[in-house]
């Protein structure tokens, strides 16, 4: 019993780390696409409130500046589930049933992710503005108005030069 408890747990754990890494690819490729768009540039670095994002661009582009608050916690919590899947089956089973499992995960992982829209589909880019927008107004609600305005210039930005 505890041992199908554990395989059903892996499975839908597959599911969610195959959407969240989807996901994380699609704000890399969007975050790149804005990192290399002149006009975002350009009006970065010419709001001061938050130029700061300049500092943050890396071999990602503009990944972190687009990537959700929400979205970086369930990234995080992904990693860390795959070390509660290998300590709880190492503490309850044989040692080769959390390795056989992990690697079942990963392998489910990248199958599910076969069947995800590629990073750079209109379904993603609508998803990470949809998600901006929420986050904007949590921000406005928590009078953050500086990272309301962030969130607010990456939302106009992905609108305009995103839009495939």
């Amino acid at each position: 019993m505890e041992l199908v408890v554990y395989i059903s747990a892996a499975l839908v754990y597959s599911t969610f780390a195959a959407y969240t890494s989807a996901y994380y690819a699609a704000t890399q490729y969007w975050g790149l696409k804005l990192t290399y768009t002149r006009s975002t540039i350009d009006s970065l670095v010419s709001n001061s409130t938050i130029s700061h994002y300049m500092k943050t661009i890396d071999v990602n582009g503009l990944q972190s500046a687009i990537t959700t608050k929400k979205q970086r916690f369930k990234s995080q919590f992904r990693f860390s589930l795959n070390f509660l899947f290998f300590f709880v089956g190492a503490s309850m089973f044989e040692w080769y049933v959390p390795i056989l499992t992990l690697l079942g995960v990963l392998f489910l992982k990248n199958a599910i992710r076969q069947l995800l829209p590629s990073a750079n589909s209109p379904k993603y880019l609508k998803k990470i503005i949809r998600d901006l927008e929420e986050q904007s107004n949590r921000f406005e609600n928590k009078s953050k108005l500086e990272e309301k305005e962030a969130a607010d210039f990456f939302i106009q930005q992905l609108r305009l030069n995103c839009a495939v």
